[in-house]
C-alpha cells in the first residue's frame, strides 16, 4: 500500500508538541470523521486551538489544513469495493454473537454521534423551509438509498401531500422530472457506490431551476456541486454493507423541522384527509377469535 498522510502523522507527530500530538492522536483514531471537520471543529474536537490544527499541518509539511483535510478525504474515499469490506470482518467470526451484535450497535451508534455533530442548524431550518414553501418535492434516490428515500416520501408527502419518488423502475424519469422549475425542490439521496443515474437526474433538475437538498456520505459526492443545502451521514458499518441509521436520522430531523416550521393548519388538513384514506384503504382490524358457543359471556 502507498504511503499516506496517516503514516506521516504516526511518525512525525511524537515529535512533536503535546498539543500537537493531541491533534495528531485524535486524527487517527477518527481519521475518518477528520474529514468533516474544519480546522475549528477539528481543534475542538482535539482540544487545542485552531492555530495548533494549522502548524500541525504545516509541520507535516504541507500549505496548510484544507490541504490536510484534502488528504484525508482522499484516503475516505478509497474504495475497498464490497469483496473487501466483506473479507474485512473475518475476525469477527471468531468473536461471541453478543459481541457481533454489540459490534453492530456500536457502530451505528458512533455514525449517529458524529452525524448528528455534521448537522448545522440554520442549514437544517433553511431546507425545511425550502421543502414547505415547495410547489413539488422531487425524491430521488436509488439502490442503496432507496430505503431513505422512500421513507422521507411516505412522511413528506403525508404531511405536504405535493411529494413524489422518481425512482428508475420505468424509462421516463426526466420525461417526468422535465416540469420541475425555480418552484419546486429535489431532495436526494445518494451513497458511495454513487449511483449515475441519481447523478444525472439530480443535475437535470438544477438545471430546470429546481432547488436541491443533498443527504449523502462524503463531501467528495458528486452530488455537492448541485446542492443548496447539503446534510452528510456516516455510513460506515462493521461488514460489507452501509449503515442507513445516520441517513435515515438525517431524514427525521428535516420531518420534525418542517412539520414545526409549516402551516399547522394546511399539514393538519393534510394529515386528517391521509388518516381517512388510510382506514379506508390500508389498515385492517385485528381479526378476533370467536368465543366458544359452549362458553357463557362474561358479564
Amino acid at each position: 500500500m502507498n504511503r499516506s498522510v496517516l503514516d506521516d502523522i504516526r511518525e512525525m507527530s511524537a515529535s512533536m508538541s503535546a498539543a500537537k500530538r493531541a491533534v495528531g492522536d485524535f486524527i487517527l483514531a477518527n481519521w475518518r470523521y477528520s474529514a468533516f471537520l474544519n480546522a475549528a471543529e477539528l481543534a475542538a474536537a482535539a482540544h487545542v486551538s485552531e492555530s495548533v490544527v494549522v502548524r500541525f499541518a504545516k509541520e507535516l509539511g504541507l500549505r496548510g489544513y484544507p490541504e490536510l483535510q484534502d488528504a484525508i478525504r482522499t484516503l475516505v474515499m478509497e474504495d475497498m469495493g464490497i469483496l473487501g469490506l466483506y473479507q474485512g470482518t473475518t475476525e469477527d467470526r471468531t468473536t461471541s454473537i453478543d459481541r457481533r451484535i454489540q459490534h453492530s450497535m456500536d457502530s451505528d451508534a458512533a455514525n449517529l454521534t458524529k452525524t448528528i455533530q455534521g448537522i448545522d442548524a440554520e442549514d437544517a431550518e433553511a431546507a425545511a423551509r425550502l421543502l414547505n414553501a415547495a410547489r413539488q418535492v422531487a425524491v430521488i434516490g436509488s439502490r442503496t438509498s432507496r430505503g431513505p428515500a422512500s421513507i422521507a416520501t411516505i412522511y413528506l408527502n403525508a404531511v405536504l401531500a405535493n411529494t413524489r419518488h422518481f425512482e428508475n423502475t420505468n424509462s421516463d424519469v426526466f420525461d417526468q422530472l422535465r416540469v420541475l422549475d425555480e418552484r419546486d425542490v429535489v431532495l436526494a439521496f445518494i451513497l458511495r457506490h454513487y449511483n449515475r443515474d441519481t447523478v444525472a437526474q439530480v443535475k437535470f433538475a438544477r438545471e430546470r431551476g429546481a432547488k436541491v437538498i443533498v443527504v449523502t456520505d462524503s463531501f467528495e459526492s458528486p452530488l455537492v456541486r448541485y446542492a443548496d443545502y447539503v446534510f452528510y451521514a456516516q455510513v460506515g458499518g462493521p461488514s460489507f454493507y452501509l449503515s442507513h441509521v445516520s441517513m435515515v436520522a438525517v431524514v427525521n430531523v428535516l420531518l420534525l423541522l418542517v412539520a414545526t416550521l409549516g402551516d399547522a393548519d394546511r399539514q393538519a388538513a393534510n394529515l386528517a384527509d391521509l388518516e381517512q384514506i388510510y382506514d379506508s384503504f390500508y389498515y385492517s382490524t385485528p381479526v378476533r377469535k370467536r368465543a366458544n358457543n359452549s362458553e357463557k359471556p362474561v358479564s
